[in-house]
């Protein structure tokens, strides 16, 4: 009887292991928003990450699909064509760094006509669900100057080329006030950029730019939603 015992503890801790050596790793995402578009900026571009190649959508109005990344400490860079022996990655291709502990991240990338291959450039924004939760915002400010007001419940109070995390402005679906202006500098009155109404979705993080468009002279707001089904 206790040989009997023996074997069938032996056998559960086989296949607890196996079980444990099989299960999926947590899966690393990412999407990805192409701000400033110009006329010919491409629509699509190749990322490879070190061991892999996939294509990737360039959306302007809206975030790209979830797309996943390998684990680890990654290089991303573009490529017109997938790369091949014969025709390896540009050493000179542009580039950006994933740290292993990003585990969800935002690839934004803007025009760059310097550039004569790939006239492209992207950075790496962290999103981490664990500092960026559901009902949250993110701001960035692209901009020379200083930008805050009210946000429902939050203030924020945002410094030139700089970003931040504001809590969820209100506590459930619904819309909140929004009041937010700039301040020009050169002893000039604080100016109103918007003054309005947002919904507010708790289920969805929001990612919000304060940005020049060309031929304007004041900041413009763009927001774009990031919402994902349950898995």
């Amino acid at each position: 009887m206790t040989r009997y015992l023996l074997t069938f503890l032996l056998l559960l801790n086989a296949v607890a292991t196996l079980a444990v050596a099989q299960a999926p790793k947590a899966s690393r995402t990412c999407r990805i928003l192409l701000l400033g578009a110009l006329e010919n900026s491409p629509k699509s571009i190749y990322l490879h990450d070190g061991t892999g190649t996939q294509k990737v959508d360039l959306p302007t109005l809206n975030f790209s699909n979830v797309y996943n990344l390998p684990p680890g400490n990654l290089v991303l860079k573009l490529c017109q064509t997938p790369p091949t022996e014969e025709q390896p990655v540009p050493a000179d291709a542009p580039s950006a760094t994933v740290p292993e502990a990003t585990t969800d991240c935002y690839l934004l990338f803007a025009s760059d006509p310097k550039n004569p291959q790939i006239p492209l450039r992207f950075q790496v924004v962290d999103a981490n669900p664990a500092g960026f939760r559901l009902g949250e915002m993110m701001w960035m400010n692209l901009t020379p100057y200083r930008v805050g007001g009210n946000l429902g419940s939050r203030t924020l109070n945002l410094k030139p080329n700089s970003q931040t995390i504001i809590s969820a402005p209100a506590d459930g679906p619904g819309s909140y006030p929004v009041k937010i202006g700039y301040d020009p500098g050169n002893d000039k009155k604080t100016a109103m950029i918007v003054s309005t109404e947002w919904p507010h979705n708790p289920n969805g993080r929001n990612i919000v730019f304060v940005m020049m468009l060309p031929n304007s002279k004041i900041p413009r707001i763009k927001g774009y939603s990031d919402f994902r089904e349950p898995q």
